[in-house]
């Protein structure tokens, strides 16, 4: 069962400002590129029938996934110290949102957003590490809902405060308080797992947030061994994530309709916030529904991607409301992936393996997303030479 106490309420604030400005920045990123155009040798809209972009919003992806990866290919085998960790989460996050509020080149808007990744994936990290010393299932539950509802909360915040008139510039200042909430939500919230425990525990290869160790050779290759226990998590959901941020940050941008009644650049916004509505209502929903086969949920969204492909070339659907559904299903499956591997990472897996097998997972993840961005540019790049071919 699902319980509420001061660690779960923590963890579900926590999840949910280390992702916000992740998920600010992908619902920003048309935006980013299509405010740059009046700035000199900055992206300028194709003049062709498909309207693109110069560049596709998978730049953006990439700025806002490439730190995040190497945080967390790095971070396992570094200590935990948590106070310095979030620190720096904190810290980061409010450089990156200032910087891209403030920015009038792409060069600044890049480093923005790359502080922004740099914070989720430290935070993401260190904070899924944390949870192997709760005995508490309920925090992993938590954590992931509130990463949801970061999402949700997060492209629905960005789209309604520009719909209702304030800047780009200005929302992204506003925002400034989600770094600060994390940090009250950590250090004067959350409770220390630690402090009741012994010294025998306390002495464990991965440090609390007050006593670090340091990383030695054994250690290292004890951590190395354990990583083919988690290829049965990380593969699926590497998988789930390239398929659905290939969609993302590679097709939405090119399916939106002219003749919908909303614009084209609110149409992204929204593509945005169906999408992590349907992550929000996923990852919140462990406790009602759990799929042991995560393969079935990469094959689901291998689907998603083909129908994506087509729609981007052909507008095989020319209804934004069937759209913003698929969008939302879509959404859906990457939260039942998420939850449900990190659900039985803790379940199914040693205490002395879950730290270890889920950092690994994590860099899978994170590596699926880098790759699909990496996929995204060419992508869009090619749809955008092709004529617009409607099957209406």
């Amino acid at each position: 069962m699902f319980s509420i106490n001061r660690s779960t309420v923590a963890y579900w604030i926590l999840g949910l400002c280390n992702n916000y400005g992740y998920v600010v920045m992908l619902s920003a990123a048309h935006d980013i590129l299509t405010r740059l155009d009046k700035f000199d040798n900055q992206p300028k809209i194709l003049n062709n029938d498909r309207k693109c972009n110069e560049l596709s919003t998978g730049v953006i992806l990439l700025a806002n996934i490439v730190p995040s990866l190497i945080v967390k290919i790095v971070s396992p085998f570094l200590p935990l110290w948590m106070n310095i960790r979030l620190s720096i989460t904190v810290i980061t996050a409010a450089i990156g949102f200032i910087l891209v509020g403030m920015s009038n080149t792409l060069t600044l808007t890049i480093i923005g957003v790359a502080c922004t990744a740099f914070s989720s994936g430290i935070g993401e990290s260190s904070l899924l590490s944390f949870t192997v010393f709760y005995k508490d299932k309920s925090i992993v539950s938590a954590w992931s809902s509130g990463t949801g509802g970061a999402g949700f909360f997060g492209s629905m915040t960005y789209a309604g405060l520009l719909a209702i008139g304030i800047s780009p510039s200005m929302t992204l200042y506003i925002l400034l308080i989600i770094p600060l909430s994390m940090a009250i939500s950590f250090w004067l919230i959350l409770e220390n797992p630690l402090k009741n425990q012994s010294q025998e525990a306390i002495e464990r290869k991965v440090s609390s947030p007050e006593l670090p160790t340091k990383i030695n050779e054994e250690s290292f290759m004890l951590k190395i061994n354990k990583i083919p226990s988690a290829l049965k998590y990380a593969v699926p959901l590497f998988l789930v994530y390239y398929f659905e941020y290939v969609i993302n940050q590679g097709l939405a941008e090119l399916s939106i309709l002219d003749n919908s009644f909303i614009d084209r650049k609110t149409q992204y916004r929204w593509y945005q916030v169906c999408y992590q509505i349907g992550v929000f209502i996923s990852r919140s929903s462990i406790q009602i529904i759990q799929i042991k086969k995560l393969w079935i949920i990469a094959f689901l969204q291998g689907l998603n991607l083909i129908f994506f492909l087509f729609q981007a070339i052909y507008i095989v659907v020319n209804n934004v409301w069937i759209i913003f559904a698929i969008i939302i299903c879509e959404g859906i499956l990457g939260g039942f992936g998420y939850i449900n591997t990190y659900y039985k990472i803790q379940v199914e897996e040693e205490p002395e393996n879950r730290e270890v097998v889920t950092g690994f997972t994590m860099i899978a993840e994170t590596f699926g997303i880098t790759l699909s961005g990496v996929t995204a540019i060419p992508l869009h790049n090619k749809i955008c030479a092709l004529p617009t071919m409607s099957l209406f």
